[in-house]
């Protein structure tokens, strides 16, 4: 049985990720030349990014944190098939 590569595991993520990239844009494009108020647009641009960017944000960083602990515990084993 074959392990799974690292570039599979992150193709899923990375498509996600690059299918919501263009709705952020088109969402915060209708509202800032929409008619809305000052009010609105700011609004809506501040939850926009702190939502679907630091969404984003946090999982690839959270993930390269998780994989570096993940790695450091491999490092620590004794490899396969070792005697100890």
């Amino acid at each position: 049985m074959t392990k799974p590569t690292r570039d599979a595991a992150l193709r899923g993520p990375m498509l996600v990720t690059l299918l919501l990239l263009p709705l952020v844009y088109w969402v915060t494009h209708r509202v800032l030349t929409g008619p809305f108020s000052a009010e609105v647009q700011s609004m809506v641009v501040g939850h926009v990014m702190g939502a679907a960017l630091g969404s984003a944000f946090t999982y690839w960083l959270g993930s390269s944190a998780g994989s570096a602990r993940k790695d450091d515990r491999q490092a620590q084993q004794p490899p396969e098939g070792s005697a100890t």
